[in-house]
């Protein structure tokens, strides 16, 4: 996929059997993002996080394409702000024990794949009955068929939001699609502006 072979990429994501997936390891026997997001001092950014109401109990991010709640994105939101006392903090709740694997390949990654592959060719009908299968396992209602490239892509991108939510997944995605500066433009967050930003990694002071 990476390297834009979609027929190879489609071949290989086939071979990939329903239930499957390939965790990552932990050396220290714990989930990392647990850790880090349960000490409360951590949250996330997105343009998306409004999507998510404020509530006293957990819940989960609106799926802005039907508006019925997405149980792939758990989130919650209490109203309350991070350290410096404005920005949102939106907590994820997606792994929620420090047994909690982390997918680093699976089925429906596969799937997401051959999507967009599908998408590739100019197949928007398969492409978007892939996508459909994957948001009738979590009980969301069916996309139309884009009639647009654009269209197509962007309900790849969601979809593949959505469904690898916290899988280290997405800065791959930004950076391919070259809408990391887009993306942190669109957040309107002074202290984080996308002009200039590197599309992939940036180097830090004193390395």
């Amino acid at each position: 996929m990476l390297l834009g072979d979609w027929t190879g990429a489609e071949s290989d994501a086939m071979e990939v059997p329903a239930g499957f997936s390939y965790d990552s390891y932990h050396s220290s026997d714990s989930n990392p993002l647990v850790q880090v997001i349960g000490s409360g001092a951590v949250g996330f950014l997105h343009k998306w996080w409004p999507l998510v109401e404020e509530s006293e109990d957990p819940g989960f991010m609106t799926d802005p394409w039907s508006g019925e709640p997405d149980r792939r994105i758990p989130v919650h939101y209490d109203g309350g702000t991070m350290s410096d006392w404005e920005t949102p903090h939106y907590r994820p709740l997606k792994y929620d024990s420090p047994d909690d694997d982390i997918p680093i390949v699976h089925y429906d990654l596969a799937q997401l794949i051959i999507a967009e592959a599908k998408a590739a060719r100019g197949d928007y009908g398969g492409a978007t009955a892939v996508l459909n299968g994957l948001r009738a396992a979590v009980g969301l209602p069916p996309h139309d068929v884009p009639t647009t490239a654009e269209e197509m892509e962007e309900l790849i991108l969601w979809e593949r939001f959505a469904e690898l939510h916290l899988e280290g997944q997405r800065l791959i995605d930004l950076h391919r699609k070259g809408l990391m500066e887009q993306v942190f433009e669109e957040l309107n967050d002074p202290e984080r502006p996308g002009v200039g930003r590197p599309s992939k990694w940036g180097e830090c002071e004193g390395s």
